[in-house]
């Protein structure tokens, strides 16, 4: 159905998806200690970059970490499975 280098694309994008929201919510933690801001859910402290507001993005990425809870499992799995399959094509190929 597929071939091996599109399975391991595949699993590789798919694995990329899988994380991206935890790399997203972890990537605002550093900038605000990083900033010295208190960034949370519910509470607006300005957090300035170069003389920018940057307060609500790092508040959607803290929030979007929580899309985490259905891309990990979902998109992760998609990911397991799509490299057992690059792997079991890879072992009957180099069978052959």
């Amino acid at each position: 159905m597929f071939s091996q280098r599109r399975l391991l694309i595949l699993s590789i994008i798919m694995a990329c998806i899988a994380i991206a929201p935890l790399a997203a919510m972890l990537i605002a933690e550093f900038v605000s200690s990083q900033l010295n801001c208190i960034v949370n859910e519910r509470s607006d402290v300005p957090c300035t970059l170069f003389g920018t507001d940057i307060t609500m993005l790092l508040a959607s990425f803290y929030v979007g970490g929580w899309a985490s809870f259905v891309t990990l499992p979902l998109a992760g799995g998609c990911a397991a499975i799509l490299y057992l399959k690059y792997l079991d094509k890879k072992l009957i190929n180099d069978a052959s």
